[in-house]
């Protein structure tokens, strides 16, 4: 099966992301805030779990502590690793190997692992096609983890396939996903409830960080704005925004063309990852994590929220809620035995 991330452009493209995401700067998404974290892990666990446990190695403790550690794990689209490395650290695998085709995601997660202390020989970081190099006859794995790679698949069913295949007779696929509308196209009751939260929302919470006011200032002494006419439509309109001095308070869907453009693997086929992998492994447990309010909802504002913040309270409260009496969900955590 054909990864879509590479070769070619996809790969320069997730190189980018990922030498990106080393940067120094604010918190910009929903995932930069602990808060957060422990409130899907709320949702999630029978039990307490420490702060700096991540999700997936706190399920996997409190649901297959008695089978700890897996021998063997696999991992495709792992980017810098965080919940694999976690998994190591914690004791719960004793071998991850881990495939992506971004080579500075990989170094990032090597260094990670270094810095966490897990032996070099405890982790395999691959640069190149899993799906490929995997067809061949390869495991079996006793787990195998997705963590925000499948809703990268184009073919989310053949990746579920694809992951039954690979596991040995009780193996354990762990997925910990987006699962919203496809190519991030909310819908109109999940537009109300985040607009109808934000239009609450006190006005000092859209205001640009003051390092990103320092760079808008630059980037008007430059006039790269009137440099528009060398850009598509599309991207003067993100550099007008960029020079925005505060957040839109109002969120709409993913331009589709322009995630197209931006990336191409973007929630393709996002909405039958839950279906199909209810068919493909009967039996799974599946734990709604909300996410429809604070995932657009947090974008950029999450800078402006410290844990503490009652707004930022008051936010993950109503998602839950939408969640659990609408139905209105963007991710997900399932996992299940292979029998």
């Amino acid at each position: 099966m054909d990864d879509p991330r590479g070769p070619g452009r996809p790969a320069s493209f997730w190189n980018r992301v990922h030498r990106g995401r080393t940067l120094p700067g604010p918190a910009a998404h929903w995932w930069d805030r602990p808060a957060v974290h422990r409130h899907l892990k709320s949702l999630v666990l029978e039990g307490p779990s420490p702060d700096g446990e991540s999700l997936a190695a706190a399920l996997l403790r409190e649901r297959f502590g008695g089978r700890l550690p897996f021998a063997r794990a696999l991992s495709v689209g792992a980017g810098h690793a965080t919940e694999e490395i976690a998994m190591l650290a914690a004791g719960e695998v004793a071998h991850f190997e881990l495939w992506d085709f971004s080579a500075a995601a990989a170094g990032e997660g090597r260094r990670a692992a270094r810095a966490a202390g897990v032996a070099d020989g405890r982790l395999d970081y691959r640069v190149g096609d899993g799906f490929a190099a995997l067809d061949r006859p390869a495991g079996p794995y006793d787990l195998v983890f997705w963590r925000h790679s499948l809703h990268h698949m184009p073919d989310t069913r053949k990746a579920l396939e694809w992951t039954r295949r690979r596991l040995a007779e009780g193996g354990v696929a762990l997925v910990y996903e987006y699962v919203g509308p496809n190519r991030l196209q909310w819908t109109p009751a999940m537009l109300r409830a985040v607009n109808a939260f934000r239009a609450q929302m006190p006005q000092a919470y859209f205001r640009r960080p003051p390092h990103a006011r320092a760079w808008i200032t630059l980037l008007r002494r430059l006039r790269l704005a009137a440099l528009g006419r060398w850009f598509p439509a599309a991207w003067r309109a993100r550099i007008g925004r960029t020079l925005a001095r505060e957040f839109p308070r109002r969120v709409a869907p993913a331009d589709p063309l322009g995630l197209m453009r931006l990336d191409p693997t973007e929630a393709i086929d996002a909405e039958n990852i839950l279906p199909a992998l209810r068919e493909i492994f009967p039996g799974a447990r599946v734990k709604a994590l909300g996410g429809a309010l604070f995932h657009p909802g947090l974008e950029g504002i999450v800078a402006n929220m410290p844990d503490g913040d009652p707004w930022l309270a008051r936010m993950l409260e109503e998602d839950w809620r939408l969640c659990r009496e609408e139905g209105l969900c963007h991710y997900a955590v399932a996992w299940a035995v292979r029998s």
